[in-house]
């Protein structure tokens, strides 16, 4: 009968395995895309998030979600968060995201008596 609620980065944001973490830019500075590549190659990232060496681990969406389910867990509820409208009207330096999840929220529950 229990519940188990996580939150991570979005696979999206950790798919890339070298270069940096972070959007492709024309001449201008402008933002064009963020970059989704080495997506099913799953495992260690090491960036620079405000200093060097960080280390992130990078797992795709079926990884993250189906380990509930092999672990006997219903998911109940999936989340991929962006910025809403409201949180753009409050805050427009956050357009960036609302381009592409940047966070996952996935809820998974054990029915009562399973094993």
């Amino acid at each position: 009968g229990g519940a188990s609620v996580y939150s991570t980065e979005h696979p999206m944001t950790t798919a890339r395995k070298v270069g940096e973490q972070n959007w492709i830019r024309d001449e201008a500075g402008n933002r064009l895309f963020w970059p989704i590549d080495d997506y099913g190659d799953e495992g260690e990232r090491r960036f620079h998030w405000f200093v060097d060496g960080i280390t992130k681990y990078h797992w795709a969406m079926a990884t993250l979600v189906n380990e509930l389910v092999e672990a006997g867990l219903t998911v109940t509820q999936l989340v991929e968060l962006v910025a809403s409208e409201e949180a753009l009207r409050q805050e427009p330096g956050l357009a960036s995201l609302a381009r592409f999840p940047n966070c996952l929220i996935v809820k998974g529950v054990k029915p009562r008596g399973a094993l």
